[in-house]
């Protein structure tokens, strides 16, 4: 399962009707509450500030 975090304008039409073709073909929506998403911007922050670390996902299996 993946989870996919979007920011939109909800005044965009188009892109209301594409969210409502992803949940017709089993896409799943989750609202997070204001704190969690405030975490998700601090920690997006960290990787564009070279804070955290991140690395290929192929090298993670390399590595196993």
């Amino acid at each position: 399962m993946a989870t996919i975090t979007l920011e939109y304008d909800g005044r965009s039409t188009i892109f209301q009707q594409l969210i409502q073709l992803f949940i017709s073909l089993g896409g799943k929506v989750k609202t997070i509450d204001s704190k969690e998403a405030e975490d998700i911007a601090k920690n997006y922050a960290g990787v564009k500030s070279g804070r955290i670390k991140t690395r290929p996902l192929s090298q993670l299996f390399d590595e196993l």
